[in-house]
């Protein structure tokens, strides 16, 4: 069972542009790629080498270092809502159908409020005349995503990205598909090794190694994806080094860019293919 199409989110820690990992991934043996998105990027430039190396854009990730202004009073979040509708803009010059929003930032968050409705109410409503599908990522803060998905789960453009590390540290292992995986579009695979202390929710944890290297179950996520019927690319989101106070990163340290693509294709590949 493998016509699955994958692809990596690139960036990754990697001293190579982002011009010269497309070519890399594709070498690598990924169908895909995905990249970060913020205001100025040259994502027409990247989508023309993305179609030149044979590849799909999966889709551009938004900024996300201030998205709690959105569920906010003050003005702030209506110029934060005002940059992701640039970044639609930017999927359509990239050639993709596909925006990745998280929801929230901050480990002390958990009071979603009515704030958030109109300003992501016009953000739907601006990505599906674009035909853009926005997916909203589980992150810390999983009530905003549960606010999200009900307040929205008739609007033909909100969908929902699964980041399988997410999941089990910042989630504590919560079956979040079993909540939202009959709206997924977007997948984030990646692995770690849950909360070193679970009292203390924090970033340190969410390590993005390859399927395989953390504590994840592979199996099981792979079984999730097919209960759901997911039809969309596998893509992975991974980092080359490990987080402040952490070692768990060491084995690809001496990696290439492409020895360190190639590996992650094939840690996921054998999960699928078991």
């Amino acid at each position: 069972m493998d016509n699955i199409k994958y692809s990596i989110a690139l960036g990754m820690g990697f001293e190579e542009s982002i011009e010269e990992q497309i070519g890399i991934a594709a070498k690598a043996g990924f169908q895909a790629i995905a990249t970060d998105w913020k205001d100025g990027d040259d994502v027409a430039s990247w989508g023309k080498i993305v179609k030149d190396n044979g590849l799909e854009y999966n889709y551009l990730h938004a900024p996300f270092g201030e998205m709690h202004t959105v569920w906010e009073a003050d003005s702030a979040g209506d110029s934060y809502t005002d940059m992701l509708i640039r970044g639609l803009d930017a999927c359509v010059s990239a050639g993709t159908q596909n925006y990745v929003c998280h929801v929230i930032i901050g480990m002390d968050r958990h009071s979603p409020s009515e704030s958030a409705v109109p300003r992501l109410q016009r953000l739907l409503d601006e990505a599906a005349a674009r035909n853009v599908l926005v997916a909203f990522e589980n992150t810390e803060g999983l009530e905003y995503l549960e606010m999200v998905m009900r307040v929205f789960a008739d609007h033909p453009a909100c969908r929902f990205c699964w980041d399988t590390g997410h999941e089990l540290c910042y989630n504590h292992a919560q079956d979040v598909m079993a909540m939202f995986g009959d709206r997924l579009s977007i997948t984030h695979l990646d692995d770690n090794f849950g909360m070193t202390d679970p009292n203390l929710m924090t970033w340190h944890d969410d390590a993005h190694v390859m399927p395989g290297d953390g504590i994840a179950d592979w199996p099981g996520i792979v079984r999730r994806l097919r209960l759901h019927d997911f039809k969309g690319i596998y893509n992975l989101e991974l980092n080359r080094f490990s987080r402040p106070e952490r070692n768990t990163h060491a084995k690809y340290a001496n990696m290439s860019c492409l020895e360190f693509m190639r590996t992650a294709l094939a840690s996921i590949k054998r999960f699928v293919q078991q």
